[in-house]
């Protein structure tokens, strides 16, 4: 199952630009394919946003691929929407 960052009191979804399997850009959520590999990377990650990063108040979190998929087609490529994952695992999208 595909891993996101998720805000633990607001629970939003960490977003950014990044290139699909054909190269090309586009605006999505940003994933890991396994959870091994984001524990390894999610904190170098987030200090390229976040200089003093609050780790406490971030958290990995496990998501279907089609909540992926949903949540990247909800963004539209648009970087001002923003998206949270709710604890019954719907995802909201607010511009």
């Amino acid at each position: 199952m595909p891993v996101v960052i998720r805000h633990i009191t607001t629970r939003q979804l960490v977003t950014d630009r990044m290139k699909n399997v054909y190269g090309l850009m586009y605006y999505g959520v940003k994933h890991w394919d396994t959870m091994e590999e984001a524990r390894q990377e999610w904190k170098e990650y987030l200090l390229h946003f976040i200089p003093e990063v609050p780790f406490e108040e971030w958290e990995l979190c496990e998501i279907s691929g089609e909540t992926l998929k949903s949540g990247n087609v909800k963004l539209n490529n648009e970087p001002s929407r923003i998206l949270f994952l709710e604890e019954d695992g719907r995802i909201r999208l607010e511009k």
